[in-house]
């Protein structure tokens, strides 16, 4: 299935520096197209305003963010911008969506979205992501495939052959998520993950740029 982008980058401020906004923009000029705003402690008044900012830097570069609600005359490449769980906040900026297993069902937040806004969900194991495509999630997130020292409370990691499993029973993109870098990405390409997301390989690097462009590199 043709998608547009194999990159999926998520948010981790404690460690993006002052200025979330430039740092995510830095990766937009290098090739990111697709960025998940996820941080669940905010308000919602914050997670409004810090989202805001990172689409209006966005649009500074001369870059187009995600689609504007459903213009089917956007470009197919444009920056897609994820804000976490709060439909209402991707429906009052235009952006796109990102559900967690325990959120609303995905067609309960998809009847008040506009058909061009993108719906993801997380998802760690088979039967969470087959119900994700059954209520119409455009993709779903599945790990965490490798260990990672975030996840450790939760028991050992899913491991290629479950993201396999997953990848080969569903017909929506699968992005593999868990302790992915770039040296990773072609294993879980070659498992059928359509692309992969990652925290620490980007918000971890020395250089976040070069590391984006290596994880582009690898997932192309």
């Amino acid at each position: 299935m043709s998608f547009p982008f194999r990159l999926y980058v998520i948010s981790d401020r404690a460690r993006m520096g002052d200025d979330p906004a430039s740092a995510v923009a830095s990766l937009a000029q290098v090739g990111l197209r697709a960025f998940h705003w996820r941080e669940k402690d905010l308000t919602p008044a914050e997670t409004y305003g810090r989202v805001a900012e990172i689409a209006q830097r966005i649009d500074a570069t001369g870059l187009l963010r995600a689609d504007p609600c459903g213009n089917a005359e956007a470009p197919t490449d444009r920056f897609r911008l994820f804000v976490n769980d709060r439909a209402d906040l991707a429906l009052s900026l235009c952006l796109d969506l990102h559900l967690t297993e325990s959120s609303l069902p995905t067609q309960a937040v998809r009847g008040i979205l506009h058909p061009g806004q993108l719906i993801g969900r997380s998802t760690h194991g088979l039967e969470g992501a087959r119900r994700a495509e059954s209520e119409g999630a455009d993709f779903v997130t599945f790990g965490p495939v490798y260990d990672t020292f975030s996840k450790r409370i939760y028991g050992p990691p899913a491991g290629l052959a479950s993201l396999r499993e997953v990848c080969s029973s569903l017909t929506i993109p699968v992005f593999a998520l868990g302790g992915v870098n770039a040296a990773r990405v072609a294993e879980c390409r070659r498992a059928g993950a359509a692309g992969v997301a990652v925290v620490g390989a980007v918000w971890n690097a020395d250089d976040r740029v070069q590391a984006v462009r290596e994880l582009l590199a690898a997932a192309s």
